[in-house]
């Protein structure tokens, strides 16, 4: 069948919000700015109050971030403001409550202060025309107490609802058609996801796989069960909850045979009617007992354990417990490895990312010597998907890179870099200053070709990336009194499963050092 993905390994699968994009689906910072015009327009005649309260929450985590020197617009992230909105709503029962001594003026201005109930017949009395002011300062000091965070409770499930009606709006998602051939081919797929849309569901539909998440029929307390489906069936699981998700709280009553305690049951209902979304979003909100989020953990941590390699798309490995999950798994078992689909990867990322770049990939600076058993595919979706799911890490063959002295047709010294190997990215060469037995120093640096002679050399400088077959020049800046024979230098480079490391001679001739001492 055309497209099918030919498996060698049992492979699983795991969503980051990147995934999505290529459906035109707003990620972290986008949603931020789509919620603000949202609520806006939905509650801007009824309940301004909202409006102005979500509009101070995001400005003031803007200028807190602008006030420290980092991006401004990083402070919108989602998840933080959520985060930052929960936080306001039970801010006097915090932890670190007593070590705040007033918070923005703002936050209690926007929130409701309402008079106890124990002094309300205060109010009905005042309001009648008696004043009395011992009374009135009884109400003063109830007004200057904390609010009670009601402002922010109905934002929250204001946005939960919003997040719900953008997140429905997705566009085409045939990109996603690979998962639906893996599943085909391997009988079977485990996709776990982090999003909350629903464009896994719409590519299984449009391919006529089956899916399922294993929601409908789960009951508090217990493990998610999926239905043996067809051969090719895909279990989705939504560890962070899903917009179509509803949550409906269970309460023990009259026409119940036998007791329980209070719990909640989840049904499937219209996004741009969820009125009680079950989605788990907020950075501290994530390993919340309430819901099916443990058992959804523990049903990705059962699907990995039948995978020897995982996937993942999309995900900038920002959740501590999916991390922690994704260490255990691959350090049980020496064979099992992974692949990361990323248009933005750095392999020069702090965190977690530096972890696995550390302990898995290929590092010039040492480390583990085996083979490597991370590769990283830096494309979008749609154009890498199906080479993820196929392209399993393996070590990078020898270096093929060749180095030679020439001059150019201005007669200035190059050294032409010419790549027979695979495409490698982030070339950079550097001068050497100790030089083995039998090699002698004659280069002190590098420019950009035919910069000048006034042009700053630099010990190490940064060359375009090489595909295959492909050739780059840079200019070597000759050290005074140079002597022909040959050199080495130094050369960094990634490959798809790390950062490598070559040396090359060069035979530096005397036509070039009679050129370069002519120059200066």
């Amino acid at each position: 069948m055309e497209g099918i993905v030919v498996a060698v390994e049992r492979v699983a699968v795991l969503l980051g919000a990147g995934a999505s994009v290529d459906a035109e689906l707003p990620m972290t910072g986008g949603l931020t700015t789509a919620l603000i015009k949202s609520i806006k327009e939905e509650f801007e005649p009824q309940r301004p109050e909202l409006v102005e309260a979500f509009n101070f929450v995001c400005s003031a985590m803007i200028g807190h971030r602008g006030n420290a020197g980092v991006d401004p617009y990083s402070a919108l992230n989602v998840e933080r403001v959520f985060s930052a909105i929960r936080l306001l709503q039970n801010r006097a029962d915090h932890e670190a409550a007593p070590f705040v001594s007033a918070w923005l003026p703002s936050v209690e201005s926007f929130d409701n202060h309402p008079v106890p109930s124990s002094h309300q017949y205060i109010v009905n009395h005042t309001m009648s025309g008696f004043v009395d002011t011992a009374i009135i300062a009884k109400i003063a000091r109830a007004a200057m107490k904390p609010g009670n965070g009601d402002i922010y409770r109905e934002l929250d499930a204001a946005l939960k609802t919003q997040v719900c009606k953008l997140l429905s709006e997705h566009k085409e998602v045939d990109y996603l058609k690979p998962l639906a051939d893996l599943a085909l081919e391997q009988g079977g797929l485990t996709v776990a996801t982090l999003n909350y849309d629903l464009t896994v569901e719409a590519m299984c539909r449009e391919a006529d796989v089956d899916v399922d998440t294993g929601i409908l029929n789960w009951t508090p307390g217990k493990a998610l069960t999926f239905s043996q489906g067809p051969k090719g069936s895909l279990n989705l699981i939504k560890l962070h909850g899903s917009i179509n998700w509803t949550s409906n709280p269970k309460i023990p009553g009259m026409d119940d045979t036998s007791r329980f305690i209070r719990t909640q049951t989840l049904t499937e209902t219209e996004p741009s009617d969820n009125r009680q979304p079950a989605i788990v979003i907020g950075d501290r909100e994530k390993l919340t007992a309430d819901g099916p989020t443990l058992a959804l953990m523990h049903s990705f941590e059962e699907g990995l354990l039948k995978a020897k390699r995982l996937v993942v798309i999309g995900y900038s490995f920002g959740d501590d417990h999916i991390n922690s999950v994704i260490r255990n798994w691959i350090n049980a078992r020496s064979e099992r490895t992974l692949t990361v689909l990323d248009p933005y990867w750095s392999w020069d990322a702090p965190g977690f990312q530096k972890d696995l770049i550390n302990g898995l990939t290929d590092s010039p600076l040492g480390g583990p010597t085996g083979k490597p058993r991370m590769n990283v595919i830096t494309k979008k979706t749609r154009e890498g998907l199906a080479e993820a799911l196929r392209l399993r890490p393996k070590a990078a063959p020898p270096t093929q890179l060749r180095a030679t002295f020439l001059l150019d047709q201005y007669h200035n010294p190059m050294i032409r870099l010419t790549n027979t190997g695979p495409d490698i990215t982030q070339l950079k060469i550097s001068a050497v200053r100790n030089q083995p037995d039998g090699r002698t120093e004659i280069i002190r640096g590098f420019i950009r070709p035919r910069s000048g002679a006034g042009a700053f050399a630099t010990h190490s400088y940064e060359l375009d990336d090489l595909d295959k077959g492909g050739q780059v020049d840079v200019e070597p800046v000759l050290l005074p009194q140079a002597e022909q024979g040959r050199t080495v230098v130094d050369l960094e480079y990634l490959t798809h499963t790390g950062r490598r490391s070559a040396r090359l001679e060069v035979h530096v001739t005397s036509a070039g050092i009679i050129k370069a001492a002519a120059s200066r």
